[in-house]
């Protein structure tokens, strides 16, 4: 199943890259806004405790930068859990994407996301 919205079914914005998580998510007003389907909650953990969280299956697709421009790496698939609608994002980036990408910082803070 696809997702729906208004447009083409894709929403452009920015993701925090999260190398202590392992699983990628989207804040709830994101998943109503690409018309997601709950697949049901599921266990996680943060570093605010155990909780519930809602399952959605979902594709990324990375961009570079727009002086750069390049054409986006799309991922397979996967399933993604909820964010809570305060998350300041429009995504959160888990090592289920990151490790298949090569991913470095500088000591300036200057990172590099490659596939």
């Amino acid at each position: 199943m696809r997702p729906t919205a208004e447009g083409n079914g894709e929403i452009e914005g920015h993701a925090l890259i999260d190398t202590g998580s392992t699983l990628t998510g989207v804040p709830e007003r994101v998943a109503k806004r690409l018309g997601l389907v709950a697949r049901g909650k599921k266990p996680i953990g943060s570093v605010l405790g155990e909780g519930q969280a809602e399952r959605y299956y979902f594709r990324i697709a990375l961009h570079g930068p727009p002086e750069q421009p390049t054409y986006p790496i799309v991922f397979d698939d996967l399933a993604g859990f909820e964010l809570k609608d305060s998350f300041a994002y429009e995504a959160l980036i888990g090592m289920d994407i990151l490790r298949k990408c090569r991913f470095s910082m500088d000591t300036d803070g200057e990172c590099t996301l490659s596939v």
